[in-house]
């Protein structure tokens, strides 16, 4: 009876430092997940601002073409409307 007892005791013993080896690695578990969380989390907002200063920049570059496009056109049909009503006059 007296050995069945250690045998309980250093089983219950073993049990007891499984427990507390188990908590140490969840709350350690834990903790490597809310750092790699608050990483994760910095790098989105990270990433977020750049794709707005891109589109952004986009935009800008889109205006700039449009603008360039339509004087562009503008003055060819002038330089057409002159030169065709030009000629029409003096012929």
């Amino acid at each position: 009876m007296e050995q069945m007892d250690r045998r309980m005791g250093r089983v219950e013993t073993g049990m007891s430092e499984l427990r507390g080896e188990m908590g140490r690695l969840r709350t350690d578990l834990s903790g490597g997940m809310s750092e790699l969380r608050g990483q994760l989390s910095g790098d989105m907002d990270q990433l977020r601002a750049e794709m707005n200063q891109l589109r952004s920049d986009i935009r800008g570059n889109f205006q700039w073409t449009l603008g360039l496009l339509i004087s562009m056109w503008i003055t060819i049909i002038v330089a057409i409307l002159f030169r065709g009503g030009g000629k029409s006059k003096g012929d």
